[in-house]
């Protein structure tokens, strides 16, 4: 999401929590008279803490990964003490607490909306296309063939040195020549002496995004993979930058060749220091 998102929930957080501060202190000086038992806030205070300290511990303890989605059994309680807080900076009688209900739910709303269209939906899109006039203006122009049906027409590497560690990103860009029934894989290896791999990505084209079982003849996208650099990389050194394309099932590579139809053991796109 945008970062002003996370920081209007900072704001709100702060708030609430400020609001339900002036709650206790109200009503623990007399001002204003305890409509519940001062147990009921304890509870309602202590409850996501509670929840959120139970679901912590139980991703410390599991092997699978420390997903978000396991706290999400605590907003509905975060929700009655945002209520709270945030409702406690109005006067009971006043309509602006109403107010502030029903534009906290439509703003609220509005978020899950934009959420959805202009965050997710543009991060699970298929790369747009482009034309070939447009990718040779941004990138080196190549012609290497994988298969029958997947050509590299350019690439770009973002820096030409890097750090252990550190990660580079390599643009490349494909154009379908055939239809494929298959999903294939393609890497990119920083290789060392004796082709040793210190650094590897390897993905489905668009991040998964657009499998090559989707692919339309005479589509060309650019793809940018990311191949991070292992700490233990001998430097400085270097390396020579391959990518290529194999079949997950069977880990086989598809066969390489040039534009003269040669063939073309490894696709050494280019060179960078670490």
């Amino acid at each position: 999401m945008p970062h002003w998102v996370y920081a209007l929930a900072r704001l709100l957080g702060l708030m609430a929590l400020g609001g339900l501060i002036l709650f206790w202190a109200r009503r623990r000086t007399g001002r204003i008279p305890w409509e519940h038992p001062p147990a009921v806030l304890a509870i309602l205070v202590s409850a996501p803490l509670v929840t959120l300290a139970a679901n912590f511990a139980r991703m410390t303890v599991s092997a699978a990964a420390d997903f978000g989605r396991y706290l999400f059994v605590s907003l509905s309680i975060l929700a009655v003490c945002y209520a709270l807080g945030l409702s406690e900076w109005f006067d009971k009688a006043h309509h602006k607490r109403r107010w502030l209900i029903v534009g906290l739910a439509t703003a609220l709303f509005a978020l899950a909306v934009f959420a959805l269209v202009g965050v997710i939906m543009p991060a699970y899109a298929a790369p747009q296309m482009l034309s070939r006039e447009a990718i040779a203006v941004h990138t080196r122009p190549t012609d290497l063939r994988f298969g029958e049906s997947i050509r590299l027409i350019g690439y770009e590497l973002d820096r030409d040195r890097v750090l252990p560690g550190d990660e580079v990103a390599i643009t490349l860009c494909w154009e379908a020549l055939a239809p494929l029934k298959e999903n294939y894989v393609y890497f990119v290896h920083l290789l060392g002496p004796e082709e040793s791999i210190v650094g590897a990505r390897r993905t489905h084209p668009g991040l998964s995004r657009y499998p090559t079982s989707r692919w339309t003849p005479g589509d060309a996208f650019c793809d940018v993979g990311r191949a991070p650099v292992e700490e233990w990389a001998p430097a400085p050194a270097v390396y020579d930058v391959e990518s290529g394309w194999y079949d997950p099932e069977t880990g086989e590579r598809l066969r390489t060749t040039n534009a003269d139809g040669a063939p073309v053991e490894l696709v050494l796109l280019d060179k960078i220091k670490v």
